[in-house]
This record gives structure tokens, C-alpha cells and sequence, in this order.
């Protein structure tokens, strides 16, 4: 079970969709916690004086604390334990693994900074945080049925092996927690040769779907929750949400190279600018079990 969950906090409102995903994913044993980072750059200062601006900063701050100490009693009031972190800060990589390294979260939730999509800040976020996160792009109510796992046990592009067992683990943990069916699946590309597609031979198919099922038989999961489809990995997942048969996809972060801090990766971005579903990235290393299940 999760025993902590960090919610970054974009508003007061009690149904914004990363709270309410988090009131979804918990249990008695869970703590939320409620980060609220207040930041408005013209209160800085002025001509190099910062205290002159001092009073409204804090009063900006109190306010929020006061609207964050409403958030703690409403999730309380569901049985959940909570607390809240107000404090004067941008919401910047920085800021986030300082909080990480104190609180330990299983979870970062996280929804959009904007409603005209993915900003600059955001991709940083996800980028650096060393914790799994949990973009949610649904509205967060409905527990969770079909969780979709992606994996690629060929690794193309060097993916690291230790990725496919960190997005199963987390996979099976939401699986645990919400009851929902889990799908491992894994997208076996179309070929392209001088103009003209060819489809994987039968010998191919079969050897990509036993390597699957390896992975599950590590994971402890049954082999008939291996799934293998034909085409871009964005796309399939996205017919797959599009039919109820995907709620989350779990998938791998890989950014690397000189422009690692712009992108991470293709199948990623892709399925996190569509917003056809609720998406958790994993890193390589975040491989551990999650408490008792």
C-alpha cells in the first residue's frame, strides 16, 4: 500500500484532479501530503530592497496557509491523514527534491501549471523528480480498472533493462490498491523497408511474447496479462484509453544527451500531450516494492 503521497498543489480547490487521484490511491495507512509553493516574482523586491515587499508576502502566504489548512480538514474529514507544506518558494526541480528528500514520497501527483498544456516548468519537473510521477489529466474521481503497462523487453534505443521492472513493480502496485486488471504491452513496430512495411513473421511475434512473459514471471504476474499490439506505441495507447481499456499507462522516463533537459522521450511526450489518460513515469532506478500489498 502507499503510505505517502505528495500532491503539488496548483490551487485551493478540493476537487482539482491531483487531490482528488490522491484520495483515490489511498488507505488508512496513507498519509498525503500537500505541497503549496507560493511564488509571485513582482513581490521579490524592489531596487535590491526584498523586505519592502515584505509584509504582502507574508500575507500572501498566510492566506494560502489558511486555504491549505481548509484542503487538510476536507481530506481528513474522508478518513485520510494529511498535512500541508505552505511556504514561499517557485515550484522548481530544486524546490521539489528538497521536499523529496524530507518526506520520501511512493508518489508525486501533478496535473498541468496551465490549461493551454504543458509548460517549460512542468517538463522540468518531471524530468528531475527521482520520485515515480503521477501526471493526472483526468479529472481524478474514478478509481482506476485497467492499468496499462509499457514495456519493451528488446530495449530499443538502449533502454535499460531495469526500466521494464521498475514500470511492472509500480504497475502491480496500482493494480493492488485500485483491484483494477493490469495489461503489460508491448508495441511491435510495423518495419519499414526502402518504401514498403513489413510485418513481423509468426518465429518474431512468438519470441517477443515470451520475452514479455519473462518479464511478468519476474514480476510475479500472470503470463495472459501479456499484450502485444502492432504500431506507435502512442498510438496504441491512446486507442486503448479511447476504448476503456486503458485508465493509466505506467511507462518509462529516459532523457539523455545534450538536450536531456528539454525532452524525455518520444513515446512519453507524445502520450503526455495527447492527454488521452492518466499517465505515472518511472525512472530506471525506482524499482522497490511499495509496502505490504
Amino acid at each position: 500500500m502507499y503510505t505517502r503521497l505528495l500532491v503539488l498543489l496548483r490551487d485551493s480547490a478540493f476537487d482539482q484532479p491531483a487531490l482528488q487521484r490522491a484520495l483515490t490511491l489511498s488507505s488508512a495507512q496513507t498519509e498525503i501530503v500537500l505541497l503549496d509553493a507560493v511564488y509571485e516574482p513582482a513581490l521579490e523586491g524592489y531596487m535590491g530592497n526584498t523586505e519592502i515587499y515584505a509584509p504582502l508576502r507574508n500575507r500572501l502566504v498566510h492566506d494560502r496557509s489558511e486555504s491549505a489548512r481548509a484542503l487538510v480538514k476536507s481530506v481528513e474529514s474522508c478518513g485520510i491523514r494529511c498535512r500541508a507544506d505552505v511556504r514561499w518558494a517557485r515550484l522548481s526541480p530544486t524546490l521539489l527534491q528538497h521536499v523529496l528528500v524530507a518526506e520520501h514520497p511512493d508518489v508525486v501527483l501533478m496535473t498541468l501549471s496551465s490549461e493551454l498544456g504543458w509548460s517549460h516548468g512542468d517538463w522540468q519537473l518531471v524530468l528531475t523528480c527521482s520520485s515515480p510521477v503521477l501526471v493526472v489529466q483526468s479529472d481524478g474521481r474514478a478509481k482506476y480498472r485497467h492499468v496499462v503497462a509499457a514495456v519493451d523487453p528488446f530495449h530499443v534505443h538502449a533502454k535499460p533493462a531495469e526500466l521494464d521492472v521498475a514500470i511492472l513493480a509500480q504497475a502491480k502496485q496500482l493494480q493492488s490498491q485500485c483491484g483494477a486488471a493490469l495489461a503489460a504491452v508491448h508495441c511491435r513496430p510495423t518495419l519499414d523497408l526502402l518504401g514498403a512495411t513489413r510485418t513481423l513473421g509468426a518465429n518474431e511475434i512468438e519470441e517477443r511474447r515470451r520475452a514479455v512473459v519473462r518479464l511478468l514471471a519476474a514480476a510475479e504476474l500472470p503470463a495472459d496479462a501479456a499484450v502485444l499490439a502492432e504500431g506507435e506505441p502512442h498510438r496504441v495507447f491512446e486507442d486503448l484509453a479511447k476504448s476503456g481499456r486503458a485508465d493509466i499507462v505506467v511507462m518509462g522516463v529516459l532523457a539523455r544527451g545534450r538536450i536531456a533537459e528539454l525532452m524525455i522521450g518520444y513515446t512519453a511526450e507524445r502520450v503526455l500531450h495527447r492527454g488521452a489518460t492518466d499517465v505515472l513515469l518511472v525512472k530506471p532506478h525506482v524499482a522497490r516494492t511499495i509496502g505490504p500489498t
